[in-house]
């Protein structure tokens, strides 16, 4: 992945669990010492056993979805509230930032596809190695699947962003 994905996935990972910090429960805090416990723990446990050094044996896919659930948790809302509260800006920061490294990490990924990753630059479409003949091209694809991205998050983020009631009609119309 290129590192302008990884890096905004890491402020936007890591601006989700500051947020959701701000209002916690004693359970609420025992939940996240424990995700995060476990994220450090596991491998640790895992390299102490079979007497390896980091980096040799445990890869970091094996701990990996660890971090939704420690962002679950963080963004979990405490007992009486009905969720957490972001504000729009806040809001539409974290879904920008989500959708750009999406787009990133889709072209890195095309492009290895079609080209390799001996050749660089915007354009999908030159030097192409591995692509059918017909239908849309590479780039066509990479613009189409990040605007579709871009959509659907911005639809979820609307979503989420409604009061709960309203939520509810909107989610389920015609239910009481």
């Amino acid at each position: 992945m290129p590192a302008l994905t990884t890096i905004l996935m890491l402020l936007a990972f890591g601006g989700a669990v500051v947020a959701g910090l701000g209002s916690g429960s004693r359970s609420k805090w025992l939940a996240l010492a424990l995700v995060a416990g476990a994220l450090v723990v596991v491998p640790s446990v895992a390299l102490a056993l079979d007497r390896h050094v980091v980096g040799e044996q445990v890869q970091p896919r094996y701990v990996l979805p660890l971090l939704p659930v420690l962002v679950g948790t963080a963004l979990a809302a405490p007992l009486g509230r009905s969720s957490v509260d972001l504000r729009r800006a806040q809001v539409l920061v974290l879904g920008i930032v989500v959708v750009v490294a999406h787009a990133a990490a889709l072209h890195a990924n095309i492009r290895r596809y079609v080209t390799g990753v001996d050749v660089d630059g915007l354009d999908l479409g030159a030097d192409v190695e591995w692509w059918w003949g017909v239908g849309p091209g590479p780039l066509a694809t990479w613009l189409f699947g990040s605007i579709a991205f871009a959509v659907a998050a911005a639809c979820a983020l609307h979503l989420t962003s409604l009061p709960t009631a309203d939520r509810q009609a909107r989610i389920s119309p015609g239910a009481p």
